[in-house]
């Protein structure tokens, strides 16, 4: 399925992200190709630092809409939204927070999947369990 196969990719481009507790990651896709990509940082100008880990930053969301060259590519698109510990690699929950849900409905995107710790995935519009069941599978036998 194709939520398994974004999900996955995401998963191994998550450690680019500059959060020291959380890596997440957010591909945006249209038409089966890549249109943006983003992960959790801080904001631009922001002096690293024991600072950034009280610090929110810029979501994964938020940074994949504002990495897409064309606003209008993401009405239609589907977003996937992934998220690991550092150290261990394990899975944490995905879900993206009330800002970043509403932040994102703006620009029309139809789907957004992300998953559970325990590696489930979701549909935040739609929770088919059909794609909950197929996708939880594969992706415990492809991430461990």
């Amino acid at each position: 399925m194709r939520q398994q196969r974004w999900i996955l990719s995401g998963l191994k481009r998550a450690f680019v992200s500059q959060h020291p507790h959380y890596k997440m990651s957010a591909i945006i896709t249209k038409g089966g190709r890549v249109i943006s990509i983003g992960f959790n940082r801080a904001p631009s100008g922001y002096l690293k630092s024991k600072l950034f880990c009280d610090f929110h930053g810029v979501h994964a969301e938020v940074d994949a809409i504002l990495n897409c060259s064309d606003k209008e590519d993401l009405k239609g698109a589907e977003m996937y939204v992934v998220g690991r510990r550092p150290r261990t690699g394990a899975l944490i929950l995905s879900r993206p927070c009330e800002l970043c849900q509403k932040y994102v409905e703006n620009f029309g995107l139809k789907a957004i999947y992300y998953h559970d710790s325990d590696g489930k995935i979701n549909d935040l519009y739609s929770n088919d369990e059909n794609i909950t069941q197929i996708c939880k599978s594969n992706l415990d036998k492809k991430s461990s």
